[in-house]
């Protein structure tokens, strides 16, 4: 991890941002990453939903399995 990570996860813990904040920083970096789900992801590129579910890296946040679609280059490998 990089230090403006670590500060901000420091920040973070010391209640420095708000409840606001926080999701505000959740929607920007998932709007970032253009995520979502499997199904939304299936209709996005026209395949089905198992065909994602089996052949796509997926992350984990909370309990919901989310599928990166942009264009970056993504380090992000967690199924």
């Amino acid at each position: 991890m990089d230090r403006q990570v670590i500060s901000m996860i420091h920040k973070i813990e010391r209640g420095e941002l708000t409840e606001l904040d926080l999701t505000y920083l959740v929607q920007y970096i998932a709007s970032y990453l253009d995520l979502r789900t499997i199904s939304d992801t299936a209709k996005l590129r026209g395949k089905s939903f198992n065909g994602i579910k089996n052949h796509t890296d997926k992350v984990m946040i909370g309990t919901k399995k989310f599928i990166i679609n942009n264009k970056h280059d993504s380090k992000v490998k967690n199924n």
